[in-house]
């Protein structure tokens, strides 16, 4: 490498904005994220890859968390879609959802108390026939029909 280009590379090098290690540190222990490699006594002291893989760990769990928390608004959003349109509009509650779905089929999960609550509606039959219809395929999948 000649003079030129290693100061070339040097000035790119400098360019670039330096890592803020103490914003790392806090959204890594902050998310909930229990692991004593991260506690502030040893932080400083794992490999690099380590951090970076418990920051895509803390990143998708707020995904989670946030696509958990929009379910209901994005159920709502497909029901209202489903009537605006006579009926004639299928889209999908993924659609609507803030980030896309992980899981392996690309079909969210439904929580425990989702299930439970629409057992306890399936079971009184105070869930209306048109709801349950629309939700066929989710309560195919938890289950909830037999």
């Amino acid at each position: 490498m000649s003079p030129a280009e290693y100061i070339a590379r040097l000035r790119s090098s400098l360019q670039v904005p330096p890592t803020d290690w103490n914003a790392i540190y806090l959204s890594i222990n902050s998310s909930g994220f229990s692991d004593s490699r991260f506690h502030a006594d040893r932080f400083g002291r794992q490999p690099c890859r380590h951090i970076l893989r418990a920051l895509e760990e803390v990143h998708r769990r707020e995904r989670e968390r946030t696509n958990a928390a929009s379910i209901t608004t994005a159920r709502l959003a497909q029901i209202v879609q489903f009537a605006a349109s006579m009926g004639k509009a299928q889209g999908k509650m993924a659609d609507f959802l803030p980030y896309p779905i992980d899981t392996a089929d690309g079909r969210p999960r439904l929580p425990a108390d989702v299930a439970t609550t629409l057992r306890q509606l399936i079971q009184t039959r105070s869930l209306p026939m048109a709801i349950m219809a629309f939700l066929m395929e989710d309560l195919e999948q938890a289950d909830l029909l037999s």
